[in-house]
């Protein structure tokens, strides 16, 4: 979400499916330790502020109704061949088994692995990095 405005409207619609603690959870505790938390996980797997320079996948999802089809491989195509041009490495975190299968086909390698905590339970995240070859 790239603007002020598209970011508004999707809390406005996460927060709407979010029980009252979850939502105290997401507006403080994510400050307070969520977010310390996974920076000193991204320094501690990666380096100091070696995230911040390189394609960070945030988001990386297909359809259902298009898996298995080569979308996921065709998109990361386009992002690697961009971390590619810019002398950079590709960065992604997931919290399940069967994407950190799929990220280790796509050629990532796993940097480190943490648990998070939250009303909802408790959640592996790996944190995973590719670097295209040139």
């Amino acid at each position: 979400m790239s603007t002020e405005e598209q970011r508004e409207i999707g809390d406005k619609i996460f927060f709407s499916k979010c029980s009252e603690e979850l939502k105290k959870w997401w507006t403080e505790y994510r400050f307070l330790k969520f977010f310390p938390t996974t920076d000193r996980f991204s320094t501690d797997s990666l380096g100091a502020g070696f995230k911040d320079a390189q394609w960070v996948l945030m988001l990386f999802a297909v359809d259902p109704a298009y898996h298995r089809k080569g979308v996921a491989k065709a998109l990361m195509k386009v992002i690697e061949e961009k971390a590619k041009a810019s002398g950079t490495s590709i960065v992604v975190e997931t919290t399940t088994e069967l994407n950190l299968l799929i990220y280790k086909r796509m050629g990532f390698n796993v940097k480190g692995k943490i648990t998070l905590v939250s009303p909802v339970g408790q959640s592996p995240v790996w944190q995973l990095m590719k670097t295209p070859k040139v």
